[in-house]
């Protein structure tokens, strides 16, 4: 009975360190997380962006660390100086044992401002989701899944059900040129445009990418910066992309830059599937004539090949050029310019 009872209180002893030692650790933790809101403010001041926010509540405990950021906002970034970023709360949570992984979330409403000369861009998610993670070989991971977002530029406005967002970020610029300063893989799923396509419709169910960014922004007012990237060589290589809308789906890579005139330059090799759809949704749209569009057909007819499900099975290159869309060397659409902020 002595030995038992000697037992249950080592282990008491034993379990009472152990509870103790986990307390000290949560709130060294916690505040450890209000020190790093701190520097992460007084070095985004140094920069010029101004972080506002009302007090930020630290708790969770025991099992979580978490803070509430009621009232966030950000202003005076880098790159687009007249930005504002708003939302009504934002949330961080991490595990104590973890604390280099973090889950950030604004859940009701958050909207990036954007004035231009032409009026503001707005784009807002009502839901959104991210974890940030450091990367063992130093650097991060990013990780967002958005929900309910719209983007509105003047009486236009363009919407999506989703979207989920990967970004590999290296622990330093890349000293090379041709070298990835990120990797990343985007699919935005139900964008709703502002009117429909003939017979496309306004929905498109699917577009998913992934690639790299080849050189380095600039810290540097957008336009600048983006001079800056095309200057030293700057590119977007898209190692795959599909996109499916109603009965055209298109799968390919490719190559994104800028031209002179900073607008974008493009090249892709791509598989069409449905392409007839396409041509009828041009006519439909006024972007081709009908026997323009019927001639078109024919050709590319020419080169078309039954795929493995049977359907019609188009190979071939899609271009973007002076503000033109090519399939292959026929002109099909003039592509709006862009007036970069």
């Amino acid at each position: 009975m002595t030995d038992r009872r000697a037992l249950l209180r080592n282990s008491a002893i034993v379990l009472t360190g152990i509870l103790v030692c986990y307390t000290a650790l949560w709130f060294w933790e916690a505040s450890r997380a209000r020190l790093m809101i701190k520097r992460f403010e007084t070095a985004q001041a140094a920069e010029g962006i101004t972080v506002g926010q009302q007090k930020v509540q630290i708790g969770g405990f025991p099992f979580a660390l978490e803070a509430h950021i009621p009232s966030f906002s950000v202003t005076g970034f880098t790159r687009l100086p007249n930005a504002k970023l708003e939302a009504a709360l934002v949330t961080a949570k991490a595990r104590p044992w973890r604390p280099n992984d973090w889950l950030l979330a604004a859940p009701d409403n958050i909207s990036l401002t954007v004035p231009t000369e032409s009026g503001a861009l707005r784009v807002a998610a009502h839901e959104l989701k991210g974890n940030m993670i450091a990367a063992s070989g130093g650097g991060w991971e990013l990780r967002v899944r958005a929900g309910g977002l719209l983007a509105a530029y003047g009486e236009q406005s363009i919407s999506a059900a989703s979207l989920r967002l990967h970004i590999l970020l290296p622990s330093k610029p890349p000293e090379e040129h041709g070298a990835d300063s990120a990797d990343f893989d985007a699919t935005l799923e139900g964008l709703k445009l502002p009117a429909a396509l003939g017979p496309l419709g306004p929905v498109v169910q699917r577009i998913a990418l992934d690639g790299a960014l080849d050189g380095v922004l600039p810290a540097q007012p957008l336009a600048k910066a983006l001079a800056s990237w095309r200057d030293q060589g700057g590119t977007i290589e898209l190692r795959h992309i599909t996109v499916n809308w109603q009965k055209l789906s298109i799968e390919g890579n490719g190559t994104i830059a800028l031209d002179k005139s900073m607008q974008p330059l493009a090249a892709f090799s791509t598989v069409l599937r449905g392409w007839p759809t396409m041509l009828d949704a041009l006519v439909a749209e006024g972007a081709m004539k009908k026997d323009e569009a019927n001639f078109a057909r024919i050709g590319l007819s020419l080169l078309a090949r039954p795929g493995p499900d049977g359907d019609s099975e188009l190979k071939t290159p899609i271009s973007l050029q002076d503000g033109q869309l090519y399939v292959e060397k026929a002109r099909v659409v003039r592509i709006p310019r862009i007036s970069w902020p």
